[in-house]
């Protein structure tokens, strides 16, 4: 346990608060990264068969935030996302 922690503070905020100087292939591998694990955690729900109301309380945000993306990539506006998850089969 620390004794004074205010004592550490300064130098932590000093540390997180300097601007990044992360180049564009770094933050494209970044961006990668984040969608394999997403669709990791998508694929692995999928597997554990749950049902509709816990998939939408736990991926609608991944859900609406990748269909504003899709809707990037076209460059044309999309219909909203379906408030029901992507079809799935019966089990």
């Amino acid at each position: 346990m620390l004794r004074h922690p205010e004592r550490f503070q300064p130098r932590w905020r000093a540390r997180l608060s300097q601007p990044s100087s992360s180049s564009a292939a770094e933050i494209n591998n970044a961006c990668l990264g984040w969608v394999c694990v997403a669709n990791a955690l998508l694929a692995n729900a999928e597997l554990v068969g749950l049902d509709d109301d816990t998939d939408r309380l736990l991926f609608s945000a991944l859900r609406a935030a990748e269909h504003t993306a899709d809707s990037r990539g076209r460059k044309t506006p999309a219909a909203p996302p379906a408030p029901s998850p992507a079809a799935r089969p019966a089990q």
